[in-house]
């Protein structure tokens, strides 16, 4: 019995070292057509767009900011698995969380028949 406990441990071990090889691969793959698109994005800043495509190129940046944030978040998990991450417990601004959800998302939620988040009452904000 402690053999198959031993080999189960074992098991887990070089399936945890595969997720983190993988993460480490992927977020270096992933990196460069991240990089790409934020200058794509930049570029499209200076071709003197209407205000209608202004807006989209705003939100499109914003949106390759979220991105580029999860992708860093994603790659942290892999850091965090080879122990070069320490986490740090920090405070955030929940009305800050929401309007960034508002803002994203709103359009979409509105197309669904879904209320705004401004409807609900809410403790915190």
């Amino acid at each position: 019995m402690e053999e198959a406990l031993r080999n189960s441990v074992r098991q887990l071990e070089e399936k945890e070292l595969a997720k983190t090889r993988f993460l480490a691969a992927a977020g270096h793959d992933l990196r460069q057509p991240v990089a790409a698109a934020n200058l794509f994005v930049e570029a499209l800043k200076y071709t003197e767009p209407t205000p209608r495509q202004n807006e989209l190129i705003t939100k499109l940046d914003q949106s390759m900011t979220v991105f580029s944030d999860l992708l860093e978040r994603l790659l942290d998990i892999s850091r965090f698995d080879a122990g070069l991450v320490k986490p740090q417990i920090v405070s955030f601004n929940l009305i800050e969380l929401f309007g960034w959800l508002e803002q994203n998302f709103a359009e979409d939620a509105r197309g669904r028949g879904w209320p705004s988040v401004s409807s609900f009452p809410c403790a915190v904000l």
